[in-house]
């Protein structure tokens, strides 16, 4: 019988196979500008352990994240030997464990989603931002973005409200702390999923700053797409009223502070 994804996934996180797991990524990371090998480890977790590793990043606000390697399991001498499996780990430029349990939650559905999908791997390859190069791929890239947000974020962003985030992060201007305080769990997920939704083209435009119309419009057809399971009819709409809706929140904090030390 042909193992499935995770099956795989398992069998090369044996502990009598990790060895050879860990040479094999370090060969296929070196050079690669944000992934740091050199203090690589095999993390114990339940009920999966993961491969974890260093990130290398100018920003600040990136503690971890999820990614992929498309791992050559013929070194390996896997049961199923491809050339490019699609091996889910975590990158941590601090190792926090309130930092990581998010990215771990997004290593399982992503194990997950490539049992339901099997030609997931296949379109992330093709279609992720990070691998796009023209502008003519924008669309089927934001597709598969948007796609991402509301299949991957909402679960996350629970286990950080039950973990105590229950807070949207704002500027300090004038001595006034924006930052947003959510009143439930619910409002909390929701203003994290709109404010992703609403906030991707920012990610696009560092790439392709003379396609805004193209990139604001092929997101808005994604979240209409995708996002009726979470936001219900007119997804990108109820998306941007709720971004929206906590910036007029945060700019009437500061107008009322500003007019008050006047």
């Amino acid at each position: 019988m042909k193992m499935t994804h995770r099956e795989i996934y398992e069998w090369l996180l044996h502990v009598d196979r990790r060895e050879a797991l860990l040479a094999q990524v370090r060969l296929q990371v070196i050079g690669l500008d944000m992934l740091d090998p050199s203090e690589m480890r095999v993390a114990e977790a339940q009920p999966l352990p993961y491969v974890l590793l260093g990130e290398r990043t100018d920003d600040p606000d990136l503690k971890a994240s999820c990614t992929s390697l498309y791992l050559d399991l013929r070194p390996l001498a896997a049961p199923r030997p491809d050339s490019d499996f699609y091996f889910p780990l975590i990158a941590a430029a601090d190792p926090d464990p309130v930092h990581i349990r998010h990215e771990v939650q997004h290593l399982h559905d992503l194990l997950d989603l490539c049992q339901r999908m099997p030609k997931y791997p296949y379109w992330a390859r093709r279609s992720a931002l990070g691998n796009i190069t023209r502008a003519s791929q924008i669309k089927e890239s934001a597709d598969l973005e948007v796609f991402k947000i509301f299949t991957l974020e909402p679960q996350a962003f629970r286990l950080d409200y039950e973990g105590g985030e229950t807070t949207l992060p704002g500027p300090v201007l004038w001595g006034v702390d924006l930052t947003y305080r959510t009143a439930s769990e619910d409002e909390f997920v929701n203003l994290r999923v709109a404010g992703y939704v609403m906030q991707l083209d920012l990610r696009f435009l560092k790439k392709f700053p003379r396609e805004g119309d193209r990139i604001r419009k092929a997101i808005r057809v994604a979240a209409n797409r995708h996002g009726r399971d979470f936001f219900g009819p007119e997804p990108y709409q109820r998306a941007e009223a709720l971004y929206h809706q906590m910036r007029q929140s945060m700019a009437s904090r500061l107008y009322h502070r500003s007019a008050h030390t006047l």
